[in-house]
């Protein structure tokens, strides 16, 4: 169970750190892939540490350094949780849409379909615009 939470862990803030990195001026290609790493194992033996189920690989004295990368870590798990789930909602929303508007033979409501305006918009002088 650790191996897995480790791995996963570990590929989240790599990749997510190495993006952002790579936003920042001041890094060069070898230094951004050694600062991801770098993060990326401590986020992992943080999360071994307050999650897993053997004794921190750390004291208890210097246990409180890897907080802050434990709490990286689980926030880019949940965040990944949560945009699976907004996907899958998304996606099912899209297809229940699209079953409706084939079963009604075009859009549901007004509102749902693309913006029709019969009418022009009034010009500067408060007069409609006519075609001759």
């Amino acid at each position: 169970m650790d191996l897995i939470l480790f791995a996963i862990s570990f590929v989240l803030v790599f990749l997510c750190s190495l993006v952002a990195l790579q936003r920042i001026d001041g890094f060069s290609g070898c230094a951004r892939w050694l600062v991801a790493a770098c993060v990326a194992l401590l986020s992992g033996f943080g999360l071994i540490a307050f999650v897993g189920d053997d004794p921190p690989p750390i004291g208890p004295d210097r246990l409180g350094l890897l907080l802050p990368y434990a709490a990286l870590g689980g926030t880019l798990i949940v965040l990944l949780f949560l945009m699976a789930v907004v996907n899958i909602h998304r996606s099912f929303r899209d297809a229940v849409r699209r079953r409706r508007r084939l079963r009604d033979g075009g859009w549901g409501t007004p509102g749902e379909g693309p913006a029709l305006n019969d009418r022009p918009s009034a010009g500067a002088d408060g007069h409609e615009w006519r075609l001759p």
